[in-house]
């Protein structure tokens, strides 16, 4: 009885089972991994901008001083690290947690929102995830001290829909290059399969058996 497939579709077929099985689990892996790796870049992208804000002389000046002008100056500086960081937001709080920046100008001057700025006023620094006004997001919070005292603090944070873009963009790159690499492989195993049966003259295993039944 002649088997339904030739030996040619069956070293082919074999191949791309062992390629389909190979690549699903390494793309299962290396999936969970870059996500946890992308979020982990993205966490530590916003930390060093808050640390970078708390740093600034405009920053700490706004939260000291008295006048208009030192607080205008803070949101214009935010405002620019915003746009140069890629953050959807930087916001400059006071011990009250009253912003002194924001994306939307006519949310400054109201308390933070999202419940998670407690730990800031007490001096930690920390990442959070939490629903604000521009929806849920990864944010960094950092106090700003000056001359020894804690006068405020800063959070910058990344809306959690552009988090999900990034690992999804990264996700369909390596996508990609997986496709691209199973269609090699695919034709590897196609041109041995042929390299193969040339080899055997075109015979199939079951005509070399039998002739060689018949010597």
């Amino acid at each position: 009885m002649r088997p339904i497939l030739q030996l040619r579709a069956r070293i082919t077929l074999l191949v791309t089972l062992i390629l389909a099985l190979s690549g699903i689990i390494t793309g299962v892996m290396v999936d969970w991994r870059l996500g946890q790796q992308t979020r982990e870049v993205l966490g530590e992208k916003v930390v060093l901008w808050s640390r970078i804000m708390s740093d600034a002389e405009v920053v700490r000046a706004g939260l000291t001083g008295q006048g208009p002008k030192e607080k205008e100056e803070v949101q214009r500086f935010a405002e620019w690290a915003r746009i140069v960081s890629g953050a959807d937001y930087v916001v400059v709080m006071d011990m009250n947690g009253m912003r002194l920046s924001h994306p939307n100008p006519s949310l400054i001057g109201a308390r933070f929102a999202g419940g998670d700025d407690a730990d800031v006023y007490r001096g930690r620094s920390y990442l959070s995830v939490a629903k604000g006004t521009l929806g849920v997001s990864l944010r960094a919070f950092t106090p700003v001290r000056e001359g020894g005292r804690q006068v405020g603090a800063v959070a910058v944070g990344i809306l959690q829909s552009g988090v999900n873009r990034t690992v999804v963009s990264v996700r369909k790159r390596i996508a990609l290059g997986g496709l691209f690499g199973f269609a090699a492989g695919v034709l590897g195993a196609f041109y041995l399969a042929g390299r193969i049966k040339r080899i055997l003259l075109g015979m199939e295993p079951q005509d070399i058996s039998a002739m060689l039944q018949q010597r």
